[in-house]
């Protein structure tokens, strides 16, 4: 589930297209939700320089998690559902426990996160932001693995394939890029 440039994250349900419920909280514009891997938390990243978790089932708010000082542009769940990976403005990446709605570690990026896909084996991270460049980091280590150029434009969407070695990357050039990881990391 994603929405963008509204201020409002509407739960649907998918057989009637129903309203289920309306979230309200943020200040700003929400910039993207996300869904945890079992479908209980939904996660906002929004311009208020937040993000807000919410039960999916009632709509009801969670918790707000604070750290970013810029626009929370994009988040993603790892895989086991126990952490949040979020990216901003102010050139970080945050990893959050859901748990305990605290900050467990953060990258200094070298530009504006727009986006960030994480691989299913949870081994890679992907982040992409200004100028077009993608990065590839260790999940666990954080360490910088790969630089990947060829966008020619901000990159706002990354994907992983299942198998986890080719991703896909779509920029404001208009383009979508696919990219052989396994051959970036080596």
């Amino acid at each position: 589930l994603k929405i963008g440039q509204t201020e409002l994250a509407i739960i649907i349900e998918e057989k009637t297209l129903k309203k289920l419920a309306t979230m309200k909280g943020h200040t700003e514009l929400i910039h993207e939700v996300a869904a945890s891997p079992d479908g209980l938390t939904l996660a906002s990243a929004s311009g208020d320089n937040t993000i807000r978790l919410w039960n999916a089932r009632t709509g009801h708010p969670i918790a707000i998690l604070k750290g970013h000082s810029n626009d929370v542009c994009t988040l993603v769940f790892a895989k086991n559902g126990k952490t949040l990976i979020s990216g901003s403005r102010d050139e970080t990446i945050q990893f959050w426990d859901i748990q305990t709605c605290q900050n467990i570690s953060t990258i200094k990026a070298p530009f504006t996160v727009y986006s960030v896909a994480v691989s299913l084996d949870g081994s890679t991270l992907a982040s992409g932001g200004d100028g077009g460049k993608i990065y590839l980091w260790d999940y666990h280590q954080g360490n910088l693995c790969a630089e990947m150029d060829g966008h020619g434009a901000d990159v706002d969407a990354l994907v992983f394939s299942p198998d986890g070695r080719t991703l896909a990357s779509g920029s404001d050039d208009g383009t979508i890029l696919l990219w052989d990881v396994q051959s970036c990391l080596m």
